[in-house]
């Protein structure tokens, strides 16, 4: 992926992640099904209809992603569009490539990284993959219940910050820094080498203190929950078992 994209991904990623356990406390394990008539996503199993944009599919016939602004269908109203034409126009004003052409091959691009950087580029509360004969349409979904629902604890953080770490290349302190900025989170920092150091922070009062150890490059190498006011002294000193450590 280009680099426009991969700094979108960062900016975005942690964030998003926040969006689907939101949308988790709703659906749950629930397989959205797409219904355009309605403008929405159907969530049978938790009896829950989403509005929905669509922000493009993915061909099995063709291995290529299209989006949905480049797709021409007319089975699909306009209204449902607006949010691909959002990212059109922003991948045009930033000149990142992947947003700005029609169709990617499939073996290029991830879909994950698209949709995430759809979904925060357009600022909608999740996004679901529907399944389709010979494909699946990736949407957006914008419902202030899902907004509504607890974001990250410190624990569903380290979680997911762990997966995402295991899964696919990204600058961590980048990610980091954005997720907490978004949430008007203030960490508590040490060390003196910009790529290195600690950090300390708490995501809602009550909650455990998340502390990250970073290595060189950016990277998180060790990561602990603790209660609150625990990590306080911990800053360049050793803390016991870490909640992940990684290599």
């Amino acid at each position: 992926m280009s680099t426009g994209m991969d700094l979108l991904f960062e900016r975005y990623a942690l964030g998003v992640m926040d969006k689907q356990r939101r949308l988790a406390s709703i659906v749950g394990d629930d397989v959205g099904r797409l219904d355009l008539d309605g403008g929405v996503v159907r969530f049978d199993g938790a009896g829950v209809a989403l509005p929905m944009q669509w922000v493009g599919s993915e061909s099995s016939n063709g291995e290529t992603w299209v989006w949905a602004w480049a797709q021409h269908d007319p089975g699909v109203p306009t209204r449902l569009l607006r949010a691909a034409e959002t990212l059109h126009r922003h991948g045009q004003r930033h000149r990142v490539a992947e947003l700005i052409a029609a169709e990617l091959p499939l073996a290029d691009v991830d879909t994950q990284r698209l949709a995430v950087v759809a979904t925060g580029v357009v600022g909608a509360s999740a996004h679901c993959r529907c399944v389709r004969p010979h494909g699946a349409a990736h949407t957006l979904l914008v419902d202030a219940t899902i907004d509504a629902q607890p974001g990250f604890t410190a624990v569903t953080f380290a979680t997911d910050l762990a997966d995402l770490i295991g899964r696919c290349p990204f600058n961590h302190r980048h990610a980091i820094d954005a997720y907490l900025a978004a949430r008007r989170v203030t960490p508590r920092v040490g060390g003196g080498d910009p790529h290195a150091g600690e950090c300390v922070f708490q995501l809602a009062p009550g909650d455990d203190e998340v502390r990250l150890v970073y290595g060189g490059d950016d990277r998180v190498t060790d990561m602990y929950c603790q209660p609150p006011g625990a990590c306080r002294e911990l800053i360049g000193a050793a803390s016991g078992r870490p909640w992940w450590k990684f290599w």
